[in-house]
């Protein structure tokens, strides 16, 4: 009887330990799940962050470049503007004589 009562318990002490492993093998998973999880949204903000910033600096160059484009324009309107000057007191002094 003694033996069956160490069987018994035995059994048991067996059940409980596979029933706390279980435990703790789900507890690994969740928190692995968690983590993965985590490092997803991490990635997934850091992606964003540099479509942001690239889109920033694609805005600033187009900005760029249409401020030297006008730039550009203003100047050639100035120099063509001073040419014409030019020609007209080249012809007034001409005629003046």
């Amino acid at each position: 009887m003694a033996d069956m009562k160490q069987s018994f318990e035995s059994g048991q002490a067996e059940a409980q330990l596979h029933d706390q492993a279980g435990h703790a093998a789900g507890a690994v998973h969740d928190t692995a799940a968690a983590a993965a999880d985590s490092g997803q949204m991490q990635a997934h903000r850091a992606a964003e962050t540099v479509q942001e910033a690239g889109e920033h600096a694609t805005q600033a160059a187009a900005d760029a470049a249409t401020a030297a484009a006008e730039s550009a324009a203003n100047a050639a309107a100035a120099a063509t503007d001073a040419a014409a000057d030019a020609v007209g007191a080249v012809a007034g002094a001409a005629g003046a004589q």
